[in-house]
C-alpha cells in the first residue's frame, strides 16, 4: 500500500517532500479534492477531503495554497 502511495506522489507532485504528498502518503488519496479555479480573488487553492480518518475522526478536510500562485503548495494551519 505504501509503495503505490510512493509512487503516486511521485507522479503527480514530482517528489515527495511537499505537503501535499506527505499528507497523501501518510493518510492515502482523499475521497474528494477540488481544486480552485478563481485567481481573481484567491491564491490556488486544493481542498482535500476523508469521510473518516483513524486518529482524526469524521469529515477530515485539509486546505492547500500556494502563496501568490507560485510555489509549492503547503499545508494550511
Amino acid at each position: 500500500m505504501y509503495a503505490d502511495r510512493l509512487s503516486f506522489a511521485k507522479n503527480e507532485f514530482g517528489d515527495t517532500f511537499q505537503d501535499r504528498a506527505r499528507v497523501l502518503l501518510i493518510h492515502g488519496p482523499p475521497s474528494l479534492r477540488m481544486v480552485s479555479r478563481c485567481p481573481e480573488f484567491f491564491n490556488p487553492l486544493e481542498i482535500w477531503a476523508w469521510p473518516y480518518i483513524e486518529g482524526l475522526g469524521e469529515s477530515v478536510i485539509v486546505v492547500f495554497y500556494q502563496s501568490g500562485g507560485m510555489g509549492n503548495y503547503r499545508m494550511w494551519y
